[in-house]
C-alpha cells in the first residue's frame, strides 16, 4: 500500500499489481487463493468508482453543541459549558432533542471524562429538569437494549452506560 501511494513508486507497484492479475486470471487457482489476491489487490488499489461515505448535515447551532460537548469538555470548564448551554434555545423542540441526544452518548466520550458529562447533567438539572430526565431515561433505555441485544461488540458500551449511570447518581 505505501509502495501504490508513494509517487516514486505507484508505476512500477501499478504494473506488478496488473501482472498479480493476469497471472491468476491464466493460471488455475483454488476459490479461496482466488480471492485472497483480489483482497489484496482491491486493499491497495480500490476501485475509482467505490461507496462514498455520505456525510450528515448538521446545522450550525448542532455543530456549536457537538463542538461544545464532545470537544471542549474537560474537567476544569464544566460551569462554562453548562453556562453555554443554558444560553441555547431548549424551547425549539429540535434544539433541545439534539442537546439531549448528545448529553445521552456517554460511550463517545474517553473514559475519564464521563464524570464531566455528568456534572454537566447534574448542573444542568436545576434549569432544565425535563432535559435531565429525558437524558436518565434515555441512558436507562440504552443499558437496557444492550442487555437485550447481548452483542460482544456492545460490551464497551454497555459498561460505559453504566459508568455513566453510576456518575449521575453520585452527582443526584
Amino acid at each position: 500500500m505505501y509502495l501504490y501511494n508513494c509517487k516514486d513508486s505507484r508505476l512500477r507497484t501499478s504494473a506488478l499489481l496488473e501482472q498479480m492479475m493476469r497471472l491468476k486470471k491464466a493460471m488455475t487457482l483454488d476459490s479461496r487463493h482466488a480471492s485472497q489476491i483480489e483482497n489484496c489487490y482491491y486493499l491497495v488499489k480500490p476501485p475509482e468508482g467505490g461507496v462514498k461515505v455520505k456525510q450528515k448535515i448538521r446545522t450550525p447551532i448542532q455543530m456549536y453543541t457537538r463542538y461544545l460537548i464532545f470537544e471542549e469538555l474537560h474537567k476544569g470548564n464544566v460551569e462554562k459549558i453548562v453556562k453555554y448551554l443554558r444560553r441555547l434555545d431548549w424551547e425549539d423542540a429540535d434544539i433541545g432533542d439534539y442537546v439531549i441526544k448528545c448529553l445521552t452518548k456517554a460511550y463517545t466520550f474517553r473514559w475519564h471524562l464521563i464524570r464531566s458529562l455528568a456534572d454537566v447533567v447534574s448542573a444542568l438539572s436545576s434549569y432544565q429538569e425535563k432535559a435531565v430526565t429525558r437524558v436518565i431515561d434515555g441512558v436507562f433505555e440504552d443499558i437496557r437494549a444492550g442487555l437485550e441485544i447481548h452483542s460482544p461488540k456492545l460490551a464497551q458500551r454497555r459498561v460505559a452506560m453504566a459508568k455513566y449511570l453510576g456518575e449521575l447518581y453520585i452527582y443526584r
